[in-house]
């Protein structure tokens, strides 16, 4: 290689090695600017967010308010309507004066509370627009804290979406509905217990845990914003997003476990007027039989037929209602299963972040250890809402007892998973906790597990 060449080489190692700097340096100063970029955007939306949050905390205080005046005017009512029943129609006045004002003021706190509540939405709306983009911009980031934050979005979303299958499901299997809280005594008649249960009774009962996990989704957004914005270090977030998915995930376990076991008061229903209808056909018939001048051996086989009549219509009514409380016990092992393995996922996340005794190892995999241990397994009794609580401890919720255990059809278990060797005639859940298929015959959750377990 001559001199002219060495040197010609040489120029041309030296603008490829600029060149490689130079397009390292673009790249690094385009990260900067993407950095601050997307700093920008969420200071902007952590803004936005606390003003919102402002808007429902004085929503919250009007409602009340509202409340509390429409309460007072209630009363004032009674009293003006007990002073003109004593013929003080110049006090019934002066109340029920007393009471239109309160009228007006719970109607006007009512409209100031709807008005921050719609201002509340429209910030949240634009806070989520600028989340948005900003996410666009971090998307390429390996850090722990975002690697974090886009798991628990997910997670957060995944219980809300849990909470909607279920309330769904029990549109279908509660709403249109005749519901009974307990039936106490079998044969006594208690027809002013039963109630008709509505869409607007299912809402009330869905709607503090919609609040609560609408409120954490919120409070999710609002975190990443602040330690977008400096104000939070990266191992403080990371805590905080293990403790939050801590929170969804019991959230939604604790609405799924009470608000399934609601729902069997249409079970109680159901029982209650088949034996309402049973237990008076039974004492019409055997009135007419004492009245008869029929012989004993043949009031004995009347008795024994409409014996036999009424335990094939207990047996349909057994039949149907275990049906369907093994379908909410099956949508429950559903349930508890994929959380189980969205846990150990995020268990598995953290140990792969940890570098030893340090936030993703202490808040992290420990922190995993202690919510599958303590909610989702059968051991532990004393954790309101958990599994063992739920279907494992003393007088456990998940119990619902049909009353026909005595009798041969159900002493032979056509349900096996949910009715417990020696007591078949009150149902258990307990089989929920079994890992294997579920069968299918005619929809999701029907089928069986092998056995109700222990």
């Amino acid at each position: 290689m001559g001199p002219l060449h060495r040197i010609v080489m040489g120029c041309g190692l030296v603008a490829l090695t600029f060149s490689c700097a130079a397009a390292r340096a673009a790249g690094a100063g385009s990260l900067r600017q993407a950095d601050a970029q997307a700093k920008a955007l969420r200071q902007a939306a952590l803004t936005l967010r606390t003003k919102a949050d402002q808007d429902r905390k004085d929503a919250s205080q009007k409602r009340q308010a509202s409340a509390e005046e429409a309460d007072r005017a209630a009363k004032l009512r009674g009293q003006a309507a007990d002073a003109k029943a004593k013929g003080n129609d110049t006090q019934a006045d002066s109340l029920n004066k007393q009471a239109l004002q309160l009228d007006n003021a719970a109607q006007e706190d009512t409209g100031a509370a709807e008005r921050a509540e719609t201002e509340a939405k429209g910030l949240e709306f634009a806070a989520d627009a600028k989340e948005a983009e900003a996410r666009g911009l971090e998307a390429s980031s390996k850090s722990a804290a975002d690697q974090l934050y886009r798991k628990l979005r997910d997670a957060v979303a995944r219980a809300q979406a849990d909470l909607a299958d279920l309330k769904q499901f029990q549109v279908g299997s509660r709403v249109g509905r005749q519901a009974m809280s307990a039936r106490t005594l079998f044969s006594n008649i208690h027809d002013e217990s039963l109630k008709s249960f509505g869409q607007a009774d299912l809402d009330a009962l869905f709607a503090p845990f919609e609040e609560q996990l609408g409120a954490l989704a919120r409070t999710v957004e609002t975190n990443r914003d602040i330690y977008g914005t400096g104000g939070w270090g990266a191992d403080g977030y990371c805590n905080e997003c293990y403790y939050d998915l801590s929170l969804a995930a019991m959230k939604v376990e604790e609405a799924e476990f009470s608000l399934v076991s609601r729902g069997f008061d249409t079970y109680e229903a159901d029982i209650y007027k088949v034996e309402r209808r049973l237990n008076a056909e039974w004492k019409q018939e055997d009135d007419a039989l004492a009245a008869s001048n029929e012989t004993d051996t043949q009031k004995q086989a009347d008795r024994a037929a409409l014996r036999k009549k009424q335990s094939g219509e207990r047996q349909a009514t057994f039949l149907d209602v275990a049906k369907r409380y093994r379908a909410d016990k099956n949508r429950l092992a559903i349930f508890r299963q994929a959380w189980v393995d969205e846990i150990t996922g995020w268990h598995d996340v953290a140990a792969k972040l940890s570098q030893g005794d340090d936030v993703h190892r202490r808040g992290g995999s420990q922190r995993m250890d202690s919510l599958l241990s303590g909610w989702f397994s059968t051991g532990a009794v004393n954790q309101p809402e958990s599994l063992g609580m739920f279907a494992f401890s003393i007088d456990s919720p998940d119990r619902f007892n049909t009353e026909y255990g005595d009798f041969d059809w159900c002493k032979a278990r056509p349900f096996p998973d949910i009715q417990p060797e020696g007591s078949p005639g009150q149902l258990r859940m307990t089989s929920l906790i079994e890992k294997l298929p579920l069968l299918t015959r005619g929809g999701k959750y029907d089928g069986a597990a092998r056995s109700s377990g222990p």
